[in-house]
């Protein structure tokens, strides 16, 4: 059911959100949000999503409990599990709101919690960039890097063109 009710306001809001922040700035012309914003009978027509920003530590209380509860196997896998919760140790806000969407497809947190879940690639153990199942979740760690900056790197990369995937219109390069 959450996961019909996201693709449904996926469809109807998030990929019109252009068009919602021309409406916006123009009903605000005359200040017309900003007098209504505090008036609860209106709350209900106005907001439809969850008013809660993705934060650093929102996502560190997902993912690192995932992270200690890998396996790892050999050492590569005991590479990426201790690399990663380094990274997440040092996770900022913009970085969390980015991964966030990496994984879910989502730019801002559901009214509802969603699960996520995270595992190494056994699949294609040499890749160095992470991957993520959005309709299920899932963060998938790379076991191809050899440092905590090789990983920060590949995580880099893969935010900035996760971005442009879901719609972003800046350039990767940035």
């Amino acid at each position: 059911m959450l996961y019909v009710q996201t693709l449904i306001r996926w469809e109807l809001l998030d990929k019109r959100k252009d068009v919602y922040d021309q409406l916006k700035k123009g009903l605000n012309v005359l200040n017309f949000l900003d007098l209504t914003r505090d008036l609860q009978e209106f709350e209900h027509v106005f907001l439809c999503r969850n008013k809660s920003k993705t934060t650093a530590e929102f996502i560190k209380k997902k993912l690192v409990p995932e992270v200690k509860k890998l396996q790892p196997q050999d050492k590569e896998e005991e590479d990426a599990k201790k690399f990663t919760l380094r990274c997440l140790k040092d996770l900022e806000d913009e970085e969390a709101a980015h991964l966030f969407q990496f994984i879910t497809g989502l730019d801002d947190l559901p009214a509802q919690e969603l699960p996520i879940s995270v595992e190494f690639n056994r699949v294609n153990r040499v890749t160095e960039l992470p991957e993520a199942i959005t309709c299920v979740q899932r963060l998938i760690l790379p076991l191809g890097n050899k440092s905590k900056i090789q990983l920060y790197s590949s995580f880099d990369k893969a935010l900035k063109f996760g971005r442009i995937g879901f719609g972003e219109k800046t350039s990767a390069s940035k």
